[in-house]
Order: C-alpha cells, then sequence, then structure tokens
C-alpha cells in the first residue's frame, strides 16, 4: 500500500494548518500518470460560451466523458490493475459497481488478460449491464443495491482468492483519478476553481492532492446529490440519512470512502448539494447549449456552478464532467422535460366534434404560426361531457409562452375547446 504524507506547501483550509498525514500524495499521483500515459485518453478541457454566460463565470470544461469507457473510473482502475503481482493476476478480479467502475475493471482486466468478475445489483440498466460484458467481464446480478453486491464480490474474493479493485477506498484508485487535476492545470493554468463530483470521494480527493499540490491558492468544490449528501453529513458528524433514486446514479453512495474523507474534509473548500430538479436542468443545458452528452453525476459540477453563480462569479473555473454514461431513453426523458419546462414544446388538448373539417382547421392554425407537431394522440373514450365528441392531444413545438397563447387564441376563436395539459 501506498503511505505518505502530503508533500505540497502548507495551506490555510478553514482557518487551520493542514498537516494530516493522506494515505497518498502527490507524487503517487505523478507516478500514476507515468502508469496511464500512453494508455488512456487525454481528455480535452476546452472553453465554454454558453456555460460563461448563463454564470458569469468563465467556464471550462474537462470532458472525462471523452475518456475510454465514457467515464474517469478508467483512470484508477488502469492503475490499480498495474499494481498486481503476477500471482494476483492469474488468479483474477472481482469488483461491485452499477456502471462506471465495472467497465473500467472489464475492459483494462480483459487488455492486460487477466480474468475479471463483475458484481452488479438488480435493477441495472441492461446497457451497462450489456457494456460490462462487451468490455470482458464476467457479470454476476447480486443484490439490490450496491452495497449488497459488494458484500458478495468480498466472499467470492475470500471464497477464490481474487483481488477486490475498490471504487474509490484504495490508494492507487485515488492516485488514478487525481490525474485529471495534472492534466487540467498543465492545460488551463490560470483557473481559480475547479468543481468535482463526490460519491464515495475518489476523484475529488485524488484532484485535491494533485491541485494543492500544482497551485496551492486554487479552491476545490465538491457536489453531492441532495439524495446522497453522505460525505458532507460524515464531515459535519451528522447521521447518515441518504437514499432514494437519482438522476446521479453515479455518485449515490450510501457511505464515503474512509480514505477519501480526510483529504476531503482537510483540503476541499466546500460541498455543494444539488437537487433532482437542478441536476435535470444541468443535463439539458449540456446537451442543447454546449452539445455535450453527459450522465447525472458528470452534470452535478454544472449544476453546482448554476446554483452558486454570485459565489463563482468572475472566476475561472474548470468542471469535471466526470462521465457520459447515461441511459438513452433517460436522455429522451430529461430532453424532453426540459423543452417543456423552457416552454419551447407544449401539450394542448382540443375538443372536436368528430368532424374532419375541425381537424383539419386546428392543424391548419397551428401549421400557420410556424409550429411543428411532433405528436398526436385520439381519445374517443373520455369520461368527460360532451361523450360523443373526440378528443384529441396534440404536442407542438413552440418558440415560447406568448408564441402558445397565440395558438391556443386562434384554435379557441374557430369555437373549438382547447386547454393545455
Amino acid at each position: 500500500m501506498l503511505v505518505g504524507a502530503f508533500q505540497g506547501p502548507y495551506t490555510i483550509i478553514s482557518g487551520m494548518e493542514m498537516s494530516e498525514k493522506f494515505v497518498i500524495n502527490d507524487a503517487d499521483i505523478v507516478a500514476a500518470r507515468k502508469v496511464i500515459e500512453g494508455v488512456l485518453i487525454r481528455t480535452p478541457i476546452t472553453f465554454s460560451n454558453s456555460l460563461s454566460r448563463l454564470s458569469g463565470s468563465t467556464v471550462f470544461l474537462k470532458l472525462e466523458n471523452f475518456q475510454i469507457t465514457g467515464s474517469f473510473k478508467a483512470r484508477g482502475s488502469l492503475n490499480r490493475l498495474m499494481q498486481l503481482t503476477p500471482e494476483q493476476r492469474k488468479l483474477g478480479v472481482v469488483a461491485a459497481s452499477a456502471g462506471n467502475h465495472a467497465q473500467g475493471v472489464a475492459y483494462h482486466a480483459a487488455r492486460l488478460g487477466i480474468e475479471s468478475k463483475v458484481v452488479m445489483p438488480n435493477g441495472t440498466p441492461f446497457i451497462k449491464l450489456a457494456k460490462t460484458k462487451a468490455y470482458g467481464a464476467e457479470v454476476i446480478v447480486y443484490g439490490n443495491n450496491v452495497d449488497e453486491s459488494k458484500v458478495h464480490a468480498l466472499e467470492l474474493a475470500a471464497a477464490h482468492g481474487y483481488t477486490m479493485i475498490q471504487p474509490f477506498d484504495d490508494p492507487y484508485i485515488i492516485a488514478g483519478q487525481g490525474t485529471i487535476a495534472y492534466e487540467m492545470l498543465e492545460d488551463q493554468p490560470d483557473l481559480d476553481v475547479i468543481l468535482v463530483p463526490i460519491g464515495g470521494g475518489g476523484v475529488c480527493a485524488g484532484i485535491a492532492i494533485a491541485a494543492k499540490a500544482l497551485k496551492p491558492t486554487l479552491k476545490i468544490y465538491g457536489v453531492e446529490s441532495a439524495k446522497y449528501p453522505s460525505m458532507s453529513q460524515a464531515i459535519r458528524g451528522e447521521p447518515n440519512e441518504v437514499g432514494g433514486n437519482t438522476l446521479a446514479e453515479g455518485i449515490a453512495i450510501k457511505h464515503p470512502g474512509q480514505m477519501t474523507l480526510p483529504i476531503i474534509k482537510a483540503l476541499v473548500e466546500d460541498i455543494i448539494i444539488v437537487e433532482e430538479e437542478e441536476i435535470a436542468q444541468a443535463i439539458f443545458i449540456l446537451h442543447e447549449n454546449v452539445k455535450v452528452v453527459a450522465e447525472g453525476a458528470g452534470a452535478v459540477p454544472v449544476a453546482a456552478l448554476l446554483k452558486e453563480k454570485e459565489r463563482f462569479a468572475g472566476l475561472k473555473v474548470g468542471l469535471v464532467i466526470c462521465g457520459g454514461n447515461i441511459d438513452p431513453r433517460l436522455t429522451s426523458n430529461v430532453l424532453l422535460q426540459g423543452l417543456i419546462k423552457q416552454h419551447k414544446l407544449a401539450h394542448i388538448r382540443v375538443c372536436l366534434k368528430e368532424s374532419p373539417a375541425e381537424m383539419s382547421e386546428v392543424i391548419t392554425v397551428i401549421s400557420n404560426h410556424g409550429s411543428t407537431i411532433t405528436d398526436a394522440k385520439y381519445d374517443h373514450y373520455q369520461d368527460l361531457p360532451p361523450l360523443k365528441h373526440l378528443f384529441v392531444d396534440f404536442e407542438i413545438e413552440v418558440l415560447d409562452r406568448t408564441h402558445l397563447a397565440e395558438i391556443m387564441k386562434d384554435i379557441s376563436d374557430l369555437g373549438i375547446s382547447v386547454q393545455t395539459i
């Protein structure tokens, strides 16, 4: 195991001199860079005009969604697998994950000729199961959540001599994830702030150690889902109260890492909590305005930036878009809801007397306003009066609320009942 003290310059964290000894130091992250160099993608950091305009900051995106397997997890898993002894490689490895860690382990284990088994919980999306299998792992579906999957993975490790590859609470994993900070600051050395997602804390801890070694004045902020604020609760000494469905399933961790917690407590300025609606908005904005596909966990830094505009106004801010492995159906739902909330998509219901002329008139009104009908559904069985009439639900593209109101007025002027739904 790597054991070292943080070797970078001391800095003031919350009014106290940082002197904690951590499980890794910046030299370990430099070593991890040599391991991954030439194997993994040096992902781009790119300026976002759209997010800069929306936030009042100068915003740069570190696009880890472009990484091999679509996530930063490929960094830590490669660094960890490269430390295995010949005997450990021969026996194989096991991991427990619902997504990105699973794919990182599966991909690199297969590339290195190491047999891997990945335990994934019931309810894991089929697309993630399929990708993990395709990368070369034997997938075992067990448990109702990742914690139960982890217990089974540890049982398999004990029974068969497999090496357990932890998702975040491992010094080599933390060091591998920390390589992100070196790339960010080499490519954009004038950053004032970096916003990083927090689940178990591996990527945030690694980035914090590397960033503080390179630039002690730089501030690191973590971001958690409001349904899984386990790291911030642990730091504040509060009861662990987490749970529920979240768009950011990649950071839906019930218990923070024991190795990562003291690092984040000492080196991270603050942890920002974001709600589900804010995460959905961030996914939508990245897709619609920035043309970047991000999963929920990858979008939380954007959500935090837009939530805390005043805090970061005028600063140069780096956002770690940690992954892009989002279910296409979920993306579709988020985008549709985003269009509705921005009043770009509307649903209206008209009541017709089953007359072809009336249907034609409604379609003509919508067309004359330059709107496109994206869906239409007919209902002959509405239990609302008048029972003999036909109800038609239209989904239409509109410019804004005013545009929609004009369309509805013109339909109503024809003597046809219309309402939004």
